[in-house]
């Protein structure tokens, strides 16, 4: 690894860099398709352009930018993976019936629209500005509303994916 950065870090920072990347990966399964060496590279770009910034306390900024940069990949990835999920098609002839099912016993992805049209109009928008990749603090900036809001539309959200059986799903 050391000879792929030359120049560019110290060894503390690849050693910190690399300990909160494997907490991160084994934390989070969006994160464990990933290479580790592709994780950290990802992480060490971000901190090549802000240690410029700092001088002081340079172990605990990078520390923290490498979990914030982590944070955020991890906020894309579910985005991304719950995005997929409600525009995905199935495939004619290429899998059987029982592979298209939701894990739930739902014959098909598109009877879960169904499950999020039965929402409010509020929480329809917050899920989809969820699947969007925004956090509770964009969302409520966004629609102009209390975090403590948002927080309690989630919670009534998973509390109807939960009688329908589908909490997994938000």
């Amino acid at each position: 690894m050391g000879h792929h950065y030359e120049g560019l870090f110290e060894g503390w920072e690849l050693r910190l860099a690399r300990k909160i990347v494997w907490a991160y990966r084994k934390k989070y399964r969006v994160l464990q398709k990933d290479d580790i060496e592709d994780l950290l590279q990802e992480v060490l770009v971000h901190w090549l352009f802000v240690k410029g910034r700092y001088c002081e306390q340079l172990e605990k900024i990078m520390g923290t930018t490498v979990a914030n940069t982590l944070k955020k990949m991890v906020r894309d990835r579910s985005a991304e993976k719950r995005r997929a999920f409600f525009t995905t098609e199935d495939i004619e002839g290429v899998q059987d019936e029982a592979e298209h099912a939701l894990p739930y016993g739902e014959d098909s992805y598109g009877e879960l629209a169904a499950y999020v049209a039965r929402l409010n109009e509020q929480q329809r928008l917050i899920c989809r500005l969820l699947m969007d990749g925004h956090s509770i603090s964009s969302l409520s900036r966004k629609l102009n509303i209390h975090r403590s809001t948002v927080h309690r539309e989630i919670q009534r959200m998973r509390n109807h994916f939960e009688e329908w059986g589908l909490r997994e799903f938000l």
